[in-house]
């Protein structure tokens, strides 16, 4: 029950919640990374996300939604993990705006010590309020403040590391020193054998989803000059095969995704023309059924149109090892899988191969007892007659069919006069 003197009171106690209120509002707004590093019992909240490969939209995208999910994660670091060496699609000025208006402290470390960097990633680095590397060597490209051999080490050189835009100081850990001193944060705290920090943050990572890793992983010049070429094989090998199925479809699906990756590089487009041409090069010597002119004229265009494909500035360019690949890989479909597959669809019973007995056919190469004959301009797989040679360019005469094998005999010394050559030589 209330008394006079409390309905008194009630104004004074409402200012004193209304001051209270404000107060809080205050405090949480006016300096938010310091309400936040309080927050979580104690702990600061961290958040790192790892950049490799290119800076491209997946990348881009990453960053940026990172940054929008820091701030309503109560985050208070955010770190960038750095191992990139080139801008391929992505705003890299766009980026690094919104890293310079974050409301909370923002660090980029170039590593591991293997890590690479480029000149085109200097924005980012100056857009974030500390910059840290894994070595010395890295340190001098980038202007590092902090060189720290691993990412735990960086967390623990953070601590309290002023922060002059946000009038914020970090407290990422404990050190051997603030633990003798029994300072306020750190009288509580032991350290393990062998340490001399202890870090006392609450780590965030984030990376790529599965999808936006596999568009990452597309806009690398030799995987997208591979994925075209592969592409444009399968293509023709279903041509071949006369009939719309699987290397249809795998092939259409790996061009693009070869289109799609060079689309963000800095590609010739006059190079992927020069490697087309080469691809039809050696398609002329497939239909001759041979390997000519054409097949070292194809495999001299595809490993030139491989190697200038895209710029050879920085780390655009193609190898000379992933050029040789793709020319090996080329030529084991236009020399292996292309006439396996002519030899094997029109060398069935099933289109009427019966009128090939007794045809004469040409050797192309030795035939014992196995080897290829030219008939009706195509390349066939053949077998002698009895164990019969036949030497390359004799001609022979077609015997029999067995399955997806021509039986061949010579026109002169069939099987029965070279056993009866050899019994009178004995």
């Amino acid at each position: 029950m209330l008394i006079a003197s409390d309905y008194q009171l009630l104004p004074l106690r409402k200012a004193l919640l209304v001051a209270g209120l404000l107060l809080t509002a205050f405090m949480l707004f006016a300096n938010p990374t310091q309400a936040l590093a309080q927050a979580n019992n104690g702990l600061v909240k961290v958040l790192t996300i790892k950049v490799g490969g290119y800076i491209d939209p997946q990348n881009e995208s990453l960053i940026n939604d990172t940054l929008d999910r820091a701030s309503n994660a109560g985050v208070s670091l955010y770190v960038i993990q750095l191992d990139a060496n080139g801008v391929a699609g992505a705003n890299i000025d766009r980026i690094a705006e919104n890293l310079r208006a974050a409301e909370f402290v923002t660090a980029i470390w170039v590593g591991p010590t293997s890590a690479k960097y480029s000149d085109e990633l200097d924005p980012l680095l100056k857009a974030v309020d500390i910059v840290g590397a894994a070595n010395k060597t890295l340190g001098d490209k980038t202007n590092a403040t902090i060189i720290a051999p691993s990412l735990r080490e960086f967390y623990a050189q953070l601590d309290n590391k002023k922060i002059e835009r946000l009038d914020y100081t970090l407290d990422t850990g404990c050190s051997k020193a603030e633990i003798q001193d029994k300072t306020e944060k750190c009288k509580d705290v032991t350290l393990e054998k062998g340490t001399n920090f202890t870090l006392t943050i609450s780590p965030l990572f984030e990376k790529l989803s599965p999808i936006a890793n596999l568009g990452h992983s597309l806009i690398k010049p030799s995987f997208a000059v591979g994925l075209l070429v592969l592409g444009l094989f399968l293509l023709v090998f279903e041509f071949y095969a006369a009939s719309v199925g699987v290397s249809a479809v795998a092939g259409t699906v790996a061009s693009l995704c070869g289109i799609y990756g060079l689309g963000y590089l800095p590609t010739n487009w006059w190079a992927i023309g020069i490697l087309v041409l080469g691809i039809g090069a050696l398609v002329i010597d497939v239909q001759a059924g041979g390997v000519g002119f054409y097949t070292v004229l194809g495999s001299l265009l595809i490993f030139g149109g491989a190697f200038m494909a895209t710029e050879r500035t920085g780390a655009y360019g193609v190898s000379v090892v992933g050029a040789i690949v793709v020319v090996v890989m080329s030529l084991l479909f236009s020399m292996g899988a292309i006439p396996s597959l002519i030899r094997t669809r029109f060398g069935t019973a099933t289109i009427g191969r019966e009128d090939f007995i007794g045809e004469i056919a040409v050797a192309q190469g030795d035939i014992n007892p196995k080897g290829i004959i030219k008939l009706r301009g195509g390349s066939w797989e053949a077998r002698v007659n009895q164990s019969t040679p036949i030497e390359d360019g004799q001609e022979c005469k077609v015997v029999r069919i067995e399955g997806i094998v021509i039986e061949v005999e010579p026109l002169e010394g069939a099987a029965e006069d070279y056993l009866e050559k050899h019994s009178k030589a004995e």
